[in-house]
């Protein structure tokens, strides 16, 4: 049986399932009941280190524990992309103040300071390999960009402890859509070999998603993907899961970079509030709301 097959056959059984539960009263007919529109932030990482020098992309370690810290402080529960989709279908119910944690690259600091900090404060995390920079045993370690990246080996280890899933980040991260259009099944059937398991999650190289690469990554059977358009994700029935929008964490001397205060603190107290406008002291009608976008633009430059 092929794996679309495979993967076919698997939703008509737990559609099946579903139905039963709902005719013995377990769950509401349909399933879960949807959600109208929910907050549910997706925060971009690449790296984290104790010295991240001048690197936009590099977190300190101190501030990542900071970030943790005040995303538990405020009650935010970490999922993984797949319980967006499994929501979508009425599968399950998200918490009320769910958050996603991104890592794009696949760097070996991801295990090495990334994993503990949030094992410690109780979060999980996704991580999206670059298929042609993992190698098979740490002997024969690859770099993506100068950073030593993650093995095979240590993926399958990560998997097991369950701190880390793992998505795609393309086979080889180039900077032309047509040409990774072409190698998005190749590399979730590489990452398959490799760890035995089906990656659902796909992350857009250098952020980007033109038509002719989400199309090639829908056909492939990746269910979420991710862009990097500095915006707050708000899910609800209809956004487009293959077009999932991130809040990018900077590190380094970027001077947007967030470290006293924790992302989602000063991001949360930017978003406009969900009520009608209310009239100023001289009785003229506030402005409408605008659009919640994270305030702090992104760096000129593409997200390695």
């Amino acid at each position: 049986m092929s794996e679309s097959s495979t993967r076919r056959a698997g939703h008509r059984l737990a559609a099946a399932f579903t139905a039963l539960w709902a005719t013995l009263g377990l769950l509401p007919a349909g399933g879960c009941r949807p959600h109208a529109t929910l907050d549910a932030p997706v925060l971009m990482y690449h790296s984290v280190e104790p010295d991240p020098g001048d690197s936009v992309w590099s977190v300190s370690t101190n501030a990542f524990d900071r970030q943790l810290a005040d995303l538990a402080r405020q009650g935010y529960t970490s999922i993984l992309p797949r319980d967006l989709a499994r929501a979508r279908r009425g599968w399950r119910r998200l918490p009320p103040k769910p958050v996603i944690l991104t890592f794009d690259d696949g760097l070996l600091n991801n295990l090495q300071y990334a994993e503990p900090l949030l094992r410690q404060h109780g979060f999980r995390a996704i991580c999206y390999l670059i298929i042609d920079r993992v190698a098979d045993a740490p002997a024969d370690r690859r770099t993506w960009r100068e950073a030593p990246c993650l093995t095979w080996e240590e993926v399958r280890a990560m998997q097991r402890r369950g701190t880390f899933s793992f998505g795609v980040h393309s086979l080889a991260h180039t900077p032309d859509p047509r040409r990774e259009a072409e190698t998005v099944a190749s590399a979730r059937q590489a990452f398959r070999r490799r760890t035995g398991r089906s990656p659902d999650s796909f992350c857009y190289p250098h952020g980007q998603a033109p038509d002719v690469l989400r199309e090639a990554v829908q056909a492939a059977g990746f269910t979420t993907a991710m862009v990097c358009e500095d915006t707050w994700h708000v899910f609800s029935p209809t956004n487009d899961l293959l077009r999932i929008p991130r809040v990018s964490v900077y590190g380094g001397r970027h001077p947007k970079r967030h470290e006293r205060h924790g992302l989602f603190r000063d991001a949360a107290a930017a978003r406009p509030a969900a009520t009608s406008p209310q009239p100023d002291r001289a009785g003229e009608p506030a402005p409408a709301p605008r659009p919640a976008v994270h305030p702090h633009p992104i760096p000129k430059h593409p997200p390695p």
